[in-house]
């Protein structure tokens, strides 16, 4: 990477070794190949690539996990999209420990990564019971009475006047 730091993108480009390191380290850091080697979108991905930090650029380059191309996965508790562009293997472990069922969308795993998972709940392995006895219901003496509504405390209803409501704007036009 360093080495192509030394050049402006249109040297590289023009250099065939160069242009071929750019490649082989675009595709390894962001697992996307490059298909379309159009000037521009060349030089769009090796300016993407030569703006980034160089610390960023040594920890996905020797990075462990990788997603499928074209994966994105947004993560509401870490409020982040997570692509092969900042995936990093500490937020990847991160992701699995929050839940197992994203290993889908894993193309490259490291070998060991769930020893490094602690869960948060302990697993408990439970042991079959016997089902409980319930005793036999006993009738209940009826110790009440139901009662019956009084005709007489029904109150009489009540007479509403509705006043019609004005509506606003125009009259309408009577057509004959």
């Amino acid at each position: 990477m360093d080495e192509l730091k030394k050049y402006s993108p249109d040297e590289i480009l023009k250099n065939p070794d160069l242009k071929k390191k750019f490649i082989t380290l675009y595709e390894r850091i962001f697992n996307e190949k490059i298909t379309n080697k159009c000037k521009g979108c060349l030089k769009r991905k090796l300016n993407k690539l030569l703006t980034m930090n160089t610390k960023t650029i040594k920890l996905m380059a020797g990075r462990k996990f990788l997603l499928k191309p074209n994966t994105c996965i947004w993560v509401d508790r870490l409020n982040l999209h997570i692509t092969n562009e900042n995936l990093t293997d500490e937020i990847a472990i991160n992701l699995l420990k929050k839940n197992r069922g994203y290993l889908k969308f894993f193309q490259e795993i490291s070998e060991g990564w769930d020893t490094k998972i602690v869960s948060p709940v302990p697993v408990v392995i439970a042991t079959p019971v016997a089902a409980p006895v319930t005793p036999a219901v006993q009738p209940v003496e009826k110790d009440y009475e139901i009662l019956k509504p009084v005709p007489e405390s029904v109150p009489e209803p009540v007479e509403h006047k509705v006043t019609p409501v004005k509506k606003k704007g125009r009259p309408k036009k009577n057509i004959k």
